[in-house]
């Protein structure tokens, strides 16, 4: 599936959320600091984080959040790795009106064509030197579960191969 360009600042309901999974003692000095370094007001978190509405062939959208490229903020990223949260909404206006599905880390994400229980199909990937791990998720009417599992080996930045493992 492709995804829109259109990246936007999320809801301040969804920014919320996200801080509410980040570490209060370590993360959120260093996002206050990025703020500050970029002139932003101070708690305008959601000037870190972009969002990118996925409007599903089934039921249900989904919300994809991830630190922004601009500005810049350590804060949501590792050597090699960026941290992203999976959302949908509810159909009816309420106080409950997102609801994080997915939270996790990686080095690349992708919402797949297929849907089950009306929302499509996830997988995440994340790598080291030499390995990369790939999982598939469905939505399973609560939650993404697991379907299928991979490990991509190189050598000397070539692929070496792909094959199926057992899910951890």
């Amino acid at each position: 599936m492709d995804l829109p360009n259109s990246a936007q600042r999320p809801p301040e309901e969804l920014v919320a959320m996200v801080m509410n999974q980040v570490d209060r003692e370590v993360d959120i000095p260093m996002m206050d600091e990025c703020l500050s370094d970029n002139g932003y007001a101070a708690k305008d978190y959601g000037a870190l984080l972009r969002m990118v509405e996925v409007h599903s062939p089934g039921a249900g959208r989904l919300y994809f959040v991830r630190p922004a490229l601009q500005p810049y903020c350590s804060a949501l990223y590792g050597a090699h790795l960026f941290r992203y949260f999976v959302f949908t909404d509810s159909p009816l206006p309420r106080a409950d009106h997102y609801k994080l599905l997915f939270a996790n880390g990686g080095d690349f994400f992708a919402v797949l064509d297929h849907v089950t229980s009306g929302l499509n199909d996830i997988e995440t990937t994340g790598c080291d030197a030499n390995t990369c791990w790939v999982g598939r998720f469905a939505f399973e009417g609560k939650a993404y579960q697991r379907t299928w599992c991979g490990k991509t080996t190189w050598a000397n930045g070539n692929k070496e191969q792909t094959v199926r493992t057992k899910c951890w």
